[in-house]
């Protein structure tokens, strides 16, 4: 069977080795599994998308975070851990992940959530893509404002290509989370979340006015 994708593992329990052995490896997905920084260092580069366990790892599970964007800040990454209050959702995204799930967890849901980032960060094929002073160059993945390098993640990078492309028109939540995450399994918070991170890099003074919150219904790029 082909092979779809290579999913990393960090802190693989039981209930991933039954998301691994129930679904992954039947659908062709290869599995690296992991619990140390070595480790990952190494097979970093051979990844499409990294799931960090934060209840079974040797090190606190954001530190885990905190070396992957370090080491390549485009990988996705699924951030696995126990209920979590607001600010501590929000800082998580901060560090860099694509999306989380609580435990306990079906593993069909997070294999669904799998596949979507998966699908999305694999999706766009055009060029480049310019509105007002900022230039997305989707080849290389690089935003350009004012001639400035801004450094997006991928899930950054792929909403802000998705407001560009819908430009002039409100965006409700549930558009959004089909659209970009690729399904509507990713709570609406989480859109809230990433929106307003990316604004903080794309505009940081508030100066430019890019992407504006319609209140009870989304958002709207101008």
């Amino acid at each position: 069977m082909k092979t779809i994708a290579t999913v990393k593992i960090v802190g693989e329990d039981e209930s991933l080795s039954k998301l691994k052995e129930l679904h992954l490896l039947p659908n062709g997905f290869d599995i690296l599994s992991s619990t140390s920084l070595r480790d990952v260092e190494k097979s970093l580069p051979q990844s499409n998308l990294v799931i960090v366990n934060s209840g079974n790892m040797d090190i606190d599970g954001l530190d885990f975070v905190d070396f992957i964007q370090r080491k390549n800040n485009n990988i996705p990454i699924i951030f696995i851990t126990h209920p979590l209050s607001e600010d501590k959702i929000e800082m998580a995204f901060e560090k860099g992940i694509d999306d989380y799930i609580v435990r306990p967890f079906s593993t069909i849901e997070l294999f669904c959530r799998i596949k979507a980032i998966l699908k999305r960060t694999h999706g766009i094929k055009r060029d480049r893509v310019i509105h007002r002073d900022i230039i997305l160059n989707y080849n290389e993945r690089e935003c350009y404002i004012d001639d400035q390098e801004i450094k997006l993640t991928k899930l950054e990078f792929d909403l802000l290509a998705f407001f560009i492309e819908n430009k002039h028109t409100i965006l409700d939540r549930e558009y959004i989370l089909k659209e970009v995450w690729g399904d509507n399994l990713t709570q609406k918070r989480t859109i809230n979340v990433r929106v307003n991170r990316l604004i903080n890099k794309i505009d940081p003074d508030s100066s430019k006015g890019y992407i504006s919150a319609i209140r009870g219904i989304g958002y709207r790029l101008d």
